[in-house]
């Protein structure tokens, strides 16, 4: 019906395109499917239709909002424009940290242009608004359009590896390749703002011989090899180390070189390699037997020390360690410090060990520590990255991520770092393994359809299968105790939920969905009743419990019934609006940041890690399941964002 509509008003109006507003889930087809039909017949290669997404309303620094639906539209061959009202883009969107031209400017790279929205005429501060984006795409348009409108899309050509560790990095860390005529554009996006970066950007799909040239083709800079040079097939490979600022982009154009190129040495820069490891002896140490349990009352968790440059002085926080310690008590040891930072602890079942990632000059390295007396060893003892590190239930074997073979991949090795093996073997990214209760299966992300899907397949590796297929990135995927469920964190227009769907297969369903949230470190509690979590929530943060069974679908009505917020913290606005302001983001609201949840082994505390105190110092805290007052655990503090284990699940 609609193809013949288009097809009557285009033989009078040749080139007549449609659109619609808000945007629609692409998943959600019995709630969404007649607008999927109606864009569907209404669109034309040589007129797509136009979906205009409203998601960018509700802006958050802490939500990586450019996981959209933007790769599910382009499959569906229709076009996707995000954008905003010109209130929140010039002045109440300041929680977004970034002023109106670079939104603008994000949006047109995120989707297929801009839009703004407004019922007033414009002054000068909008239109210097419009001529700095306008400027910044022309420029990028004629440099790279050929690319941008002409090529084809790489989804999996490069892998990023963000050099610290830092969960937070990486979150807002995404790239999107396009090939022509068999060179690639790369760019590499860095969406936090107040972080710099640096990152391996690592081609392992790179089919042909060498030579190559890279480089950066809006500023007409070459990238060359620490020893200078062109890029063979296994320097691309390795990839190259580059720094990005806060909030920034890097376009990296690789081509075969001419015959006999040398860069210029005025128009280069050479890779920042650095050497992963100190030397390391051949044959590993057994790790001690560890003969005490650290008890039911005792958190691990990482936190900031110094880093060398004063000495011993606590102010100059420059690493992270892995702390024990017990919140009744106050009784705390430092398990394991060494000069890189120290990440993702997790206990054994038994709670007699601790698995941990530690990076070195940006290399992780998955460390075994005794959780009593902290010694500890080095299973990974390679020259790659590994990370994620989980044990199985039975504490003999670890199972975790590496880029060891190019790209990211899930293996696992005995707790001493034998028998080493590949689990998956998939183009892009597979990263973040949690293995069942019963330790017969894993659960883990992978783009190998397009976006960050959970997957699951067994232990050895075998019968690998989608659990869940939606548009936009899923993340934290988490088993529940009986190994029945799986939960993550998704994407569902502008709100991330928390989706739970059973581990044998089935429908999926969603739970504390509510207006504009953001969650994320989510955890089930021991009787695998209630999920805890911690949340953004368009200006205020929080931590939260949610009931398992308190599906969305089964009641229209649904007011949020089964969710408990624990502490709800509005953020620190500098105005009281900041209706139709410049257009600079600044100053911008605050919005204090909460995470590393879990909950005790008994299941009555939540354990979280927060800067709410206004000090700027995050600190852990235990908080009665049922609420109550937050309780800061003694002497757990850190100027970084901590990782938690309790429960050690």
């Amino acid at each position: 019906m609609f193809r013949a509509m288009a097809a009557d008003l285009r033989a009078v109006k040749p080139g007549f395109a449609f659109s619609a507003y808000p945007d629609f889930t692409v998943e959600d087809v019995r709630t969404d499917w007649r607008l999927q039909a109606m864009a569907v017949g209404l669109n034309s290669p040589d007129a797509p239709f136009i979906v205009v997404n409203s998601t960018p309303y509700w802006e958050n620094p802490t939500r990586p909002w450019w996981d959209s639906a933007a790769e599910a539209y382009r499959r569906m061959g229709i076009r996707h424009v995000m954008g905003s009202w010109d209130a929140g883009i010039m002045g109440t969107h300041n929680e977004s940290h970034v002023g109106a031209a670079e939104l603008m400017y994000e949006l047109a790279m995120a989707s297929d242009g801009f839009w703004r929205w407004g019922e007033r005429q414009y002054d000068t501060d909008d239109w210097r608004s419009f001529a700095m984006v306008n400027q910044r795409l022309r420029r990028v348009e004629s440099r790279l359009g050929d690319f941008l409108f002409g090529g084809d899309a790489a989804p999996h050509f490069v892998t990023l590896v963000e050099q610290t560790g830092n969960p937070l990095l990486e979150r807002a860390l995404v790239s999107r390749t396009w090939e022509r005529e068999g060179r690639y554009l790369v760019r590499i996006f860095n969406g936090n703002t107040d972080w710099p970066i640096h990152v391996r950007a690592k081609f392992p799909r790179v089919g042909q011989p060498g030579p190559w040239r890279v480089r950066d083709p809006v500023h007409d800079v070459d990238y060359v090899p620490a020893a200078g040079g062109t890029w063979s097939l296994a320097g691309l490979r390795d990839g190259l180390i580059v720094p990005i600022q806060g909030r920034a982009e890097l376009f990296l154009l690789l081509e075969r070189a001419p015959q006999g190129f040398e860069a210029e040495s005025a128009r280069s820069v050479r890779s920042f390699d650095v050497p992963a490891h100190r030397p390391r002896p051949d044959a590993a140490e057994p790790l001690p037997d560890a003969d005490a349990s650290a008890g039911d009352r005792a958190v691990v968790f990482t936190r900031s020390a110094p880093g060398g440059y004063m000495g011993e002085q606590a102010g100059q926080a420059l690493s992270t360690v892995i702390h024990l310690t017990d919140p009744d008590s106050g009784k705390d040891s430092n398990l394991l410090g060494l000069q890189g930072f120290a990440r993702q602890p997790r206990f054994s079942s038994d709670r007699r060990h601790v698995v941990c990632t530690v990076y070195v000059n940006g290399k992780g390295q998955i460390y075994v520590v005794n959780a009593v007396g902290g010694q500890a060893r080095n299973i990974s003892r390679n020259d790659h990255c590994d990370r994620s590190p989980r044990f199985s239930p039975d504490g003999r074997s670890v199972v975790f991520e590496s880029d060891r073979d190019g790209d990211w991949e899930i293996y696992s090795m005995a707790a001493d770092g034998s028998r080493q093996t590949r689990l998956t073997d998939s183009p892009g990214v597979d990263r973040s393994p949690a293995v069942s209760a019963n330790g017969d299966r894993v659960a883990f992300l992978s783009n190998r359809a397009g976006d960050l899907d959970v997957h699951v397949m067994r232990i050895d590796g075998s019968k690998p299968r989608r659990l869940t297929a939606r548009s936009g990135n899923e993340y934290d995927p988490i088993w529940s105790p009986d190994g029945r469920l799986i939960a993550c964190t998704v994407q569902r227009r502008h709100q991330r939920c928390i989706q739970i769907a059973e581990a044998d297969g089935g429908s999926a369903y969603f739970i504390a969905h509510g207006p504009a949230t953001d969650l994320r470190d989510i955890r089930f509690s021991p009787d695998g009743t209630t999920i805890a979590g911690a949340f953004s929530n368009y200006g205020r943060s929080d931590v939260l419990t949610t009931r398992v069974d308190a599906k969305i679908e089964r009641d229209p009505d649904w007011k949020g019934e089964g969710i408990k917020k624990l502490v709800d913290l509005d953020s620190m606005k500098p105005y009281h609006n900041l209706w139709y302001s410049t257009g600079t983001g600044s100053p911008r609201m605050v919005t204090r940041t909460f995470g590393g949840v879990s909950f005790s082994p008994d299941g009555r505390e939540v354990l979280y890690c927060s800067d709410q105190g206004g000090n700027g110092v995050f600190s852990l805290y235990t908080i009665p399941v049922g609420g109550g007052e937050p309780k800061a655990v003694a002497g757990a503090t850190s100027v970084w964002p901590m990782t938690t284990d309790w429960s050690a699940r």
